[in-house]
């Protein structure tokens, strides 16, 4: 499999399989319709292009041994990930982890940026990318739009990566207790 930066017409297969990735392999229905409007405003072909143009935004495709695009990830100038979109057949293959490196490492050779940020929803999708070094850092609750932000140091060190969660209670336990203390500090950010 070859990872590479998509320019071009070809961002347009890009924008399609995200939008099928996001539509058809979620576990659970789209958190909410604001979500999903800002979601399909964002992904529009024309967008993302302007985008790429305009050095905002980097798009990454991972193509199979035929040249079949099977996975698409996005870094903006500001290191924040916008997509990571890998079709559900090749999901669990180490394409999102290895994906996610060269986000990062684009982003320290070319933004000189030293981490990286998603927001993310639901749970699960936390999970996720806790095992992949992420860390809560705000929790924007309520209203329309719900998530997490999580941000990564970008270490080129000894930095290792779980597939899978060892234990699903204890990652998810270490999770909310990060999320609770995310609320605490802006709890206590409002009071001073």
């Amino acid at each position: 499999m070859e990872t590479r930066p998509m320019y071009g017409p070809e961002l347009v297969g890009a924008v399609n399989l995200a939008r099928y990735t996001y539509e058809n392999s979620i576990e659970e229905p789209t958190d909410n319709p604001m979500q999903k409007q800002f979601f399909l405003q964002y992904v529009e072909a024309n967008n993302i292009i302007n985008l790429v143009d305009y050095r905002r935004l980097v798009v990454f495709g991972t193509f199979n041994d035929v040249g079949e695009l099977v996975a698409v990830s996005a870094i903006n100038s500001m290191g924040y990930i916008t997509m990571l979109y890998i079709l559900p057949q090749y999901q669990w293959q180490g394409i999102g982890k290895r994906m996610i490196r060269i986000m990062e490492l684009y982003a320290y050779s070319n933004w000189k940026l030293n981490s990286v940020r998603i927001n993310v929803t639901p749970a699960n999708r936390q999970i996720y990318f806790a095992n992949r070094g992420f860390m809560p850092m705000n929790v924007m609750q309520g209203g329309n739009m719900a998530y997490c932000e999580m941000f990564k140091p970008i270490d080129f060190g000894k930095n290792k990566y779980m597939s899978r969660p060892l234990n699903k209670k204890v990652t998810a336990a270490v999770i909310c207790s990060g999320l609770v203390l995310c609320n605490v500090f802006a709890w206590i950010c409002c009071i001073i």
